[in-house]
């Protein structure tokens, strides 16, 4: 679901652009990520039960890092909206996206309920998330803060 509002926020973001509005396509794409982390943390306190199972039982207190994470993930969706923090979010973004990964792997073997039923879908979805949609999430911080290339414009002088 977190990649559907990532990839649809940008989808709308993008036909807005062609419209009318002056954003550039690595703004659209902060937009977008901020989007999905709002979603995403803001379930962290909605359904911390389902949350709680990613985290290994060896963990004290799991349900506080759920709200700690969630807390972060707002934390990140709101510096990436700033011109002067985007940048220094999206490193530690990436290092975050990077140190939660193994929650997922946890999460994908111990094969927990996805809230909303989507591995009824979707079959081995826990696996697509951690080979597929974990990187792409990494790849995408990674572009916001690389430099583009524009293209020059040829120019005739007669």
């Amino acid at each position: 679901m977190a990649t559907f509002v990532l990839l649809l926020c940008f989808l709308i973001l993008c036909v807005l652009k062609q419209i009318k509005m002056e954003l550039s396509y690595q703004k659209i794409g902060r937009i977008s990520l901020s989007a999905m982390l709002f979603f995403i943390g803001f379930s962290h306190f909605f359904i911390p039960e389902n949350l709680m199972e990613m985290i290994p039982p060896f963990f004290p207190l799991a349900l506080s890092i759920v709200y700690m994470t969630g807390v972060l993930e707002l934390l990140f969706g709101a510096l990436l909206l700033f011109d002067k923090t985007y940048k220094i979010t999206s490193n530690i973004l990436v290092l975050y996206f990077i140190l939660i990964w193994p929650a997922n792997i946890y999460h994908a073997i111990n094969v927990g309920e996805i809230p909303g039923g989507v591995e009824q879908y979707v079959p081995y979805y826990h696996w697509i998330r951690v080979i597929l949609i974990q990187p792409f999430f990494i790849l995408w911080t990674l572009l916001l803060t690389s430099p583009l290339k524009s293209k020059k414009k040829l120019s005739y002088e007669v």
